[in-house]
């Protein structure tokens, strides 16, 4: 029962957004990923541990969804970022 707790403590995103959206997604859009966050990350000189990346990617998610000027305008104005982004 402790592993099961565990794994979904550490999916619940995932989770949500399969609740949320269903299954979604493709052998291209995944690939596509791959490519461009490999690319980021693996550029000359840059060294990662996982939080760094998973912090970038929320924000290059942000980009990609159009959530940009929101997240940011949200942060400047210190409001609630998910009322800010639930907009």
């Amino acid at each position: 029962m402790a592993k099961l707790i565990i794994y979904i403590d550490g999916n619940r995103e995932g989770i949500a957004n399969y609740a949320r959206y269903g299954p979604r997604g493709s052998s291209a859009i995944e690939k596509a990923m791959d490519v461009t966050v490999g690319r980021r990350l693996k550029a000359k000189g840059t060294s990662w541990f996982q939080p760094g990346a998973h912090h970038l990617l929320q924000l290059r998610t942000l980009k990609q969804n159009g959530r940009w000027n929101r997240y940011w305008a949200a942060r400047r104005a210190r409001t609630s970022l998910l009322d800010a982004l639930a907009a």
